[in-house]
């Protein structure tokens, strides 16, 4: 499995993810409010990243597991939890082959989407996970928005 331009930053999109900011103060509280009750549902989060909403959803009750294809944010993931049980599962999320079909009750995509060139793979992979009656949450920030002239297209 390739790597990809996270590997290469992880650290320093960890310590982005870390200083609190707009994604603690607006964007976690505006997801987890929009998804409820999520107790004792299983959740993938999808390009988890450093696994901060992995952890939230953990946090929340629900079996989480969060997927990217960055082995080093992985690292940080699993470095970062604090004894939630969570999972995390190296793969890549535009055909998430590691999981079976219709194991998660919902799916969250955060700010990732614009990082990957087949959108609509993400899409055909997380409706293959999750059950029928399942549900998936994207967030995408608007290119305005774009932190960094390191982190960029080709994830």
């Amino acid at each position: 499995m390739p790597g990809t331009v996270y590997d290469q930053h992880a650290e320093w999109y960890t310590d982005v993810v870390q200083r609190r900011g707009l994604l603690h103060l607006q964007i976690i509280p505006r997801i987890m409010a929009f998804i409820g009750d999520i107790a004792d549902q299983s959740v993938i989060d999808i390009c988890c990243g450093e696994g901060i909403f992995t952890r939230e959803l953990a946090a929340h009750g629900a079996r989480a597991t969060g997927v990217d294809l960055s082995k080093r944010m992985l690292g940080f993931a699993e470095s970062q939890n604090t004894g939630t049980p969570v999972t995390y599962v190296h793969d890549d999320a535009r055909v998430l082959s590691r999981l079976p079909d219709s194991d998660f009750d919902g799916a969250i995509c955060v700010m990732a989407l614009m990082d990957i060139d087949d959108i609509s793979g993400v899409f055909r992979a997380a409706s293959r996970v999750t059950r029928h009656s399942g549900w998936f949450v994207v967030v995408v920030t608007h290119p305005c928005f774009d932190i960094s002239p390191r982190c960029h297209r080709g994830h």
